[in-house]
């Protein structure tokens, strides 16, 4: 086998669409969500990188003030994104011999992954997949409750 030079956005893709793959077949949600995480953040340093924000950071622009005014303290952006990530990094790492288990909603963590990484993927103006089509549909019915998103084009 001989090394070659890969191009890390589409590395992020390929791991974006095989996560896509194993979540609409119903499949290892562990996997779903450590492929969608590795994608989420690749493509999110993508888009800084070209000075776009991220689907985190406008997350965080929508939900810093409101956690400011509630609980009259500043939500500071290394403890929101290590709750953001907390499910991730605990399926990837074991921080100590002891921490042998997380208690986490395996599925729900995915299908937030996904999105994450699927928008991320979206806000580079990169042209989606068919599997990342399928996985639109998917969301706007099952996550969503509509049947038609007619307002949505992949054109």
């Amino acid at each position: 086998m001989a090394s070659a030079i890969h191009n890390r956005v589409e590395l992020a893709a390929e791991q974006l669409d095989i996560a896509l793959e194993l979540f609409l077949n119903g499949r290892s949600d562990v996997s779903v969500l450590t492929l969608a995480g590795a994608a989420e953040e690749i493509l999110g340093r993508s888009l800084e990188r070209v000075a776009k924000q991220t689907t985190l950071q406008w997350e965080y622009a929508i939900i810093a003030p409101f956690e400011d005014s509630l609980m009259r303290r500043p939500l500071e952006w290394k403890v929101f994104i290590k709750e953001k990530n907390r499910v991730r990094n605990a399926a990837k790492h074991m921080p100590t011999p002891d921490e042998m288990k997380i208690e986490a909603d395996l599925k729900e963590e995915a299908l937030r992954l996904l999105v994450r990484a699927y928008d991320n993927y979206r806000r580079l103006d990169l042209q989606p997949t068919e599997r990342m089509e399928e996985f639109h549909r998917w969301f706007y019915t099952n996550a969503l409750g509509f049947e038609d998103d007619p307002a949505y084009s992949f054109a």
